[in-house]
């Protein structure tokens, strides 16, 4: 969390703090940023912008530089507005801006809270997304023409499956016709499968097999 967030908002340190370790520090890009253990792989950088800030971050010329260098340096970026919608929409400079960035902006996430409660509830979902287990949020798929790309999006359409686990259950596998005949006991194998989502592989592809 960077320094001067905490300093203006340490409700939302004091709301995260109790399932997450926070470290309080100065950040060159966003106001928090959300890893598995430390890891900045697949890290989450949230920049915090009350409406009314929104608009003037437009007017001063500041949102664009801080967005892009948002984008730049992590994985998922997350503009997230928060507070009254009116300061919005009611102003054509700002209206135009959101839209630009909720349709042309594609690495971007454009996220919005009504106030700081429900910000603090929105950090700490993401949170649990990319802590402590390191899996990594739900994939935004696209329809990618890259075959590798393709696999991996398949098997993220089974609840638990991240985008790293079925990279690894591929490599584990070697093909789709492992994959579907594979048991319980095969997917416990794999790196980041327990139980509890070996068994559900195990009935996912038990259904496959007796439709064909």
């Amino acid at each position: 969390m960077d320094s001067n967030e905490a300093a203006q908002c340490p409700f939302i340190a004091d709301i995260v703090r109790r399932h997450f370790e926070v470290e309080v520090k100065h950040l060159e890009s966003g106001d928090y940023v959300l890893s598995p253990l430390g890891n900045m792989q697949g890290a989450i950088g949230i920049e915090r912008k009350e409406t009314s800030d929104f608009v003037r971050s437009i007017m001063d010329g500041r949102l664009f530089s801080q967005l892009r260098k948002l984008c730049d340096t992590y994985h998922y970026p997350v503009l997230l507005l928060e507070g009254s919608t009116s300061n919005i929409f009611y102003s054509p400079a700002a209206l135009n801006m959101y839209v630009n960035l909720t349709l042309s902006w594609r690495k971007l996430r454009v996220a919005y809270s009504r106030d700081i409660k429900t910000t603090a509830a929105f950090i700490q979902q993401c949170a649990v997304y990319s802590g402590p287990t390191g899996r990594e949020p739900p994939p935004a798929v696209d329809k990618s023409q890259d075959p590798e790309e393709v696999r991996v999006n398949m098997l993220c359409a089974v609840k638990g499956i991240s985008r790293r686990t079925s990279r690894n259950i591929w490599e584990k596998m070697g093909s789709w016709s492992r994959i579907i005949e594979a048991g319980k006991e095969d997917f416990m194998q794999v790196e980041g499968v327990g139980e509890k989502l070996a068994s559900r592989l195990e009935r996912v592809f038990r259904t496959s097999r007796s439709q064909t």
